[in-house]
């Protein structure tokens, strides 16, 4: 028998969780916020709180391909030998080994978010697999290695990378105005500032920021690092790096692709990944897919942001899945233990 009750304030279910007088805590309340709380009264043996990755996750976009009309740092920036530093592969590994992910889910959620390394989480049943992926670890020594092979190293001690012509490495960080977000950007800022000789305006946005192109800025083609958050569902998105979905007047403005990725390899594993009838091949083309996407990184998956459910120690058989956005998928399962 299952009795619901409806509790408005997140404090108050907490409350009655640790009393006994609730056994289940779903994940539509804000448990978030509060989740430093729940690690204690779980260290006291009162509740057992399950996190996992959900079906958004943050991201932060490199505009690899801008638009001719655009000036900014994503077109002008350049590598010793003339190319473009955005389009250049160790130049997005480098802001990866020097980004602390994990520092950015506990200063920004409470911890209260699953770092992910690709499009989809690590729990989704068409992950690639930890073996068949890049997965770059918090390494600024390794992150100005790489910078200083493309012409950027401090030239003058003055702590910050330069080409040793007077021009720095900077560039625009800019995202949608959110208070999650808005945190985001100012602990990537300091960490690339203080990690690797960085420096990053933030620039905050309303609406428009998402605007087709060729006005908007994303969809446009009209930025340098962009952060915003995409949906990951029961199949993984790598459609929205395909390179028929670039934003551009030739296959249409409103495609998702504004990292402007465009890789042969990478659109045939997902076409047949996404196209694929049996499970065997779906599966093994969406890790193809997956460790092309890793290996040039046009974009960096920062974070998904967590479902958690609150369950009192007794209550077993609930299982939360990163495909399923009721926690009651598998209710008949559930159950008190002894």
């Amino acid at each position: 028998t299952l009795i619901y009750r409806f509790i408005p304030d997140t404090n108050q279910l907490i409350a009655q969780l640790a009393s006994g007088e609730c056994d289940f805590g779903t994940q539509d309340a804000a448990f978030e916020g509060s989740l430093p709380l729940i690690r204690q009264f779980e260290a006291e043996g009162l509740m057992v709180p399950q996190v996992v990755a959900g079906t958004v996750f943050e991201h932060v976009d490199f505009n690899t391909t801008p638009v001719d009309s655009y000036t900014g740092a994503a077109a002008t920036l350049l590598t010793s030998s003339g190319d473009r530093l955005f389009a250049t592969t160790e130049f997005r590994q480098a802001i990866a080994y020097c980004l602390d992910r994990q520092a950015i889910v506990d200063n920004t959620t409470n911890g209260a978010a699953v770092i992910q390394h690709t499009y989809t989480s690590s729990d989704h049943p068409l992950y690639a697999g930890d073996a068949n992926v890049t997965i770059y670890e918090f390494n600024p020594d390794k992150g100005k290695e790489l910078l200083a092979a493309l012409g950027w190293s401090d030239t003058d001690g003055d702590a910050l990378l330069d080409d040793g012509k007077g021009n720095p490495l900077a560039f625009i960080h800019s995202t949608r105005k959110n208070a999650l977000r808005e945190k985001v950007t100012q602990v990537v800022q300091a960490q690339l500032k203080d990690n690797c000789g960085i420096t990053t305006t933030i620039e905050l946005y309303g609406s428009e920021y998402f605007g087709d192109g060729p006005d908007g800025l994303v969809f446009g083609r009209q930025f340098d690092l962009g952060e915003f958050a995409w949906l990951t569902g029961v199949e993984p998105p790598c459609s929205l790096y395909i390179s028929s979905q670039l934003p551009s007047a030739e296959l249409g403005w409103g495609n998702g692709n504004d990292v402007g990725f465009q890789n042969a390899d990478f659109d045939a594993a997902c076409n047949a990944a996404t196209q694929a009838l049996d499970e065997a091949t779906k599966a093994s083309e969406h890790a193809k897919a997956q460790t092309i996407f890793t290996t040039y990184l046009p974009s960096i998956p920062l974070f998904a942001r967590a479902k958690i459910v609150v369950t009192r120690p007794e209550v077993v058989g609930v299982v939360m899945d990163a495909t399923a956005n009721s926690e009651f998928w598998n209710v008949e399962n559930f159950d008190f233990g002894n």
